[in-house]
């Protein structure tokens, strides 16, 4: 099952034009290529997750809709307690017996001209497209490159105005420290997420706080100090985030420094 299938695959006119998500469609027509030979397929999340560049979870929820939509079965097969592999199978509907038998010219035409209408208006996610998003966004402009190639593939009705105010007040949130850069952003589907309310400056300082007590003397005024950096630092450290412990380290630094010279 690691081999992409050289198989066609079918998405037959219920499938096609319900109001799941392309992606799903996409899903159900690489399940539709796999079924050809056996008449079910088993590859993994992994496996759909590699080929289409997405992650696991976003393999997991379209498998969810297509189920609950009645397009596919899931059946788990046991090893004693252990899962064996799991077999996802199409469900045949009446629709289906008409896939495979030739269609009017004229109804083909129209078929193609509808689907190609309804695509562009929601997967127009051209160069222009993504300099809009790029140009409003606030901050963690880095690797643009690659936010590009993963905002092409992303499936969301929101325009590129609505993706970067998400995640600008995602940044309004947290320390730009600790915003994944664009192309994670996107690859993950972030713009999902539940927004938390803006944070002032001293809010931020107190984040990743073990305890309350040992920074309690923060305030807007003598933020940061001392038990700000180590406390983050160390947390950072449990967590085995070794990029951003050494950052805070290196501005801490910084801050006993400038503060040794007077300067704050």
């Amino acid at each position: 099952m690691e081999d992409k299938p050289n198989y066609y695959a079918v998405i037959p006119a219920n499938v096609r034009y319900s109001d799941m998500s392309h992606f799903c469609k996409l899903l159900f027509a690489e399940v539709s290529a796999l079924s050809n030979k056996e008449g079910h397929c088993w590859a993994t999340n992994g496996y759909f997750a590699r080929i289409y560049d997405v992650t696991k979870e976003t393999i997991s929820r379209s498998f969810s809709q297509l189920e609950d939509k009645g397009f596919v079965t899931i059946t788990l097969e046991y090893e004693g307690k252990q899962i064996k592999r799991r077999i996802i199978k199409i469900v045949n509907t009446p629709h289906d017996k008409n896939v495979y038998t030739p269609i009017d010219k004229k109804v083909k035409e129209n078929t193609i001209k509808k689907n190609t209408t309804r695509i562009e208006y929601k997967y127009n996610r051209d160069k222009e497209d993504f300099d809009r998003f790029w140009s409003k966004l606030d901050g963690r402009k880095v690797g643009k490159n690659d936010a590009f190639k993963a905002y092409s593939k992303i499936d969301t009705g929101l325009k590129a105005e609505e993706l970067a105010q998400k995640f600008n007040y995602l940044l309004s949130s947290r320390e730009e420290k600790f915003v994944p850069y664009p192309q994670k952003w996107l690859r993950n589907e972030s713009w999902n997420e539940t927004p938390t309310n803006p944070l002032t400056p001293h809010e931020k300082g107190r984040m990743f706080s073990a305890s309350a007590i040992t920074v309690a003397d923060l305030t807007d005024d003598n933020f940061p100090n001392e038990a700000y950096f180590k406390e983050t630092i160390d947390e950072h450290t449990r967590q085995g985030e070794a990029e951003l412990a050494l950052y805070y380290r290196n501005e801490y630094d910084k801050w006993k420094k400038q503060k040794e010279q007077g300067k704050i």
